[in-house]
């Protein structure tokens, strides 16, 4: 066991399980059932030595607070003699809520959020987020795990104040993340379980991580931040765009119209995990416009401000631009102005009917766009 911190991710408690006489439970800080859990030795050529499961599904939790409730939380574990295609899962707890009962009162939760990695095939396996509340389990997300090799690995729980995200190591791609309705309040502790008699891990870790002092945000691992006076915000894995006219402009008459009946044309963006962009398409200007919208972190660094988006409109070519605004607050970044010229008669967002005697009249169109999070 031990503790240490540093810059960005602060180690708050780790165990190798090495500790006590092969055969003997957890103890130390750990508060599971006598009988769930024991230390496993290690025997060479046969298996690793860790934390072996004695009850199949059985949770062992970690009677170690975070020390700051408000901040970002990391829990992992590392795998060993994973059995290929079993269906074997190795799951770690985050943001595990204190209950009302029990000594410690940690020890039965009923809330808390999860990541989950089921060994099956190189790109079968799969990589599942998930809330368990009053005891009930959900299922928020899941992907398949690309390119996985080995059979140890380390499996990952990141969660914000609206973020949660899993990975694992020694795979091509594995990221899953998504959006979560709110941290339980006395979420502070953490923990792991497998589904499985013999399963064994042969280390846990638990850290801080320290968004404000990150430089790269969590983009790198995670999701993208809009990096504003009052903090890191995590942009999410939903996006919704807004093609508004530009204000200074003559009318792009079909355009303008729809904006001012029904609103703003809006075209919703996922996150795109493989090539790590979010992107969506979609038909505005009374439907007869195709407009395909791709946003991205930038190649030089990440945030709000380095934002980049690329724009394809169905009449025009593409135009690739950045953020000249941003409100970390919401968070939103606005783009802009895209120009269509008067003479690209194709566009039918610019002025119509164009001048029989003068088609060159239609009058260019400038749009700008806004990316807000889902939730702004």
């Amino acid at each position: 066991m031990s503790r240490r911190c540093c810059c960005v991710k602060c180690l708050i408690f780790s165990d190798d399980f090495t500790r006590d006489e092969p055969g003997t439970p957890l103890r130390g800080r750990w508060c599971d059932e006598e009988g769930d859990y024991e230390i496993a030795a290690a025997i060479i050529d046969e298996q690793c030595g860790g934390a072996r499961c004695l009850v199949a599904g059985a949770r062992a939790i970690l009677d170690v607070r975070h020390p700051v409730p408000e901040g970002s939380m990391i829990a992992t574990l590392v795998t060993c003699d994973e059995v290929p295609e079993s269906g074997d899962k190795y799951r770690v707890l985050v943001n595990v809520d204190r209950t009302t009962s029990g000594n410690p009162l940690v020890c039965d939760s009923q809330n808390y959020y999860f990541v989950e990695f089921e060994r099956q095939g190189i790109s079968t396996s799969v990589l599942r987020l998930g809330i368990v509340s009053g005891g009930v389990e959900t299922i928020l997300k899941e992907d398949d795990i690309i390119g996985l090799t080995g059979d140890t690995r380390t499996v990952q729980a990141f969660i914000t104040d609206n973020v949660l995200c899993g990975s694992v190591t020694s795979a091509v791609l594995s990221l899953v993340s998504t959006v979560h309705g709110g941290l339980f309040a006395d979420g502070y502790y953490s923990g792991f379980s497998l589904s499985e008699v013999g399963m064994t891990i042969k280390k846990f870790s638990f850290f801080r991580y320290l968004l404000e002092s990150a430089p790269f945000g969590v983009c790198s691992s995670c999701i993208c931040t809009c990096d504003g006076v009052d903090g890191s915000v995590e942009w999410g894995p939903t996006l919704i765009a807004k093609i508004y006219v530009h204000p200074d402009d003559d009318p792009c008459i079909r355009l303008d119209k729809m904006e001012k009946i029904v609103g703003p044309c809006e075209i919703v963006l996922q996150w795109n995990r493989v090539d790590g962009t979010w992107e969506g398409d979609g038909f505005c200007c009374q439907g007869d416009e195709y407009f395909k919208l791709e946003v991205s972190c930038g190649s030089d660094g990440y945030g709000g401000t380095l934002l980049g988006l690329n724009v394809q409109i169905g009449c025009s070519a593409e135009f690739s631009i950045p953020a000249y605004s941003t409100d970390c607050s919401q968070p939103c970044a606005m783009f802009g102005p895209i120009t269509v010229a008067s003479t690209n008669l194709g566009c039918f967002c610019s002025t119509v009917p164009p001048d029989p005697m003068n088609p060159g009249n239609r009058g260019s169109c400038r749009y700008l766009v806004e990316v807000c999070a889902l939730d702004a």
